[in-house]
This record gives structure tokens, sequence and C-alpha cells, in this order.
């Protein structure tokens, strides 16, 4: 087994910035931001922002939004991921591995 290195996340007093790290096989944008990186923060008010997409919230699953909108979800590995519901993010936003994924909050 090879332990895997995540790149490093920044954090400030409104704003975590990550990147997208792994791409699935549906196209769906794994980012560095663990669930536990988020303890604490308004998750309905928490603004997922990669290149020009912008989403507003964290939702429970990949299901709670409507066809072709894109969500921000905690993964089954406990990672945020943007995900294009029934669609593919990485081919409809040309994301790739090692974008910015930047997420602010009010207070």
């Amino acid at each position: 087994m090879v332990e895997l290195a995540l790149p490093k996340l920044t954090r400030s007093e409104r704003q975590i910035d990550g990147e997208i790290m792994y791409i699935d096989g549906y196209g769906n944008l794994f980012t560095n931001v663990n669930e536990h990186d988020l303890t604490g923060l308004p998750i309905d008010r928490l603004i997922t922002q990669c290149g020009s997409l912008r989403i507003m919230g964290v939702v429970p699953s990949y299901g709670s939004t409507h066809e072709s909108r894109y969500v921000a979800v905690i993964n089954s590995w406990g990672m945020l991921e943007v995900a294009l519901c029934n669609g593919s993010a990485r081919a409809v936003t040309g994301l790739k591995v090692g974008d910015k994924v930047t997420l602010t909050w009010d207070k």
C-alpha cells in the first residue's frame, strides 16, 4: 500500500482554498476539502467556486437537485465533490485535476 499525500488547502476567516484532486468515470470532481474542514460552517450558505462555476450550499445527496444542475456534496470518501446531476461536470466545465476550488461563507 502507498499512502497518497493530498494537496494542502489554505483557510482564512471566511474562505477555504483547495483544488480538484481526482475526477471519476462519471465526470464528478473530487476536491481535497474534507467534510471535517466544513465543521461549524453554514453549509446551506457555503459557496463553492471552481472556474466560472458557482454552487450555493452543500446538499445531502446527488439526487437533491434537478437534472442538469450542479451540486456540491460530501461523497462516500468524505470529501467535497462537485457533480452535475445526470451529466459530467468535467465534460461540461472543462475543469481538470489541479484546478482551484474556493469555498466562501458569511459569518
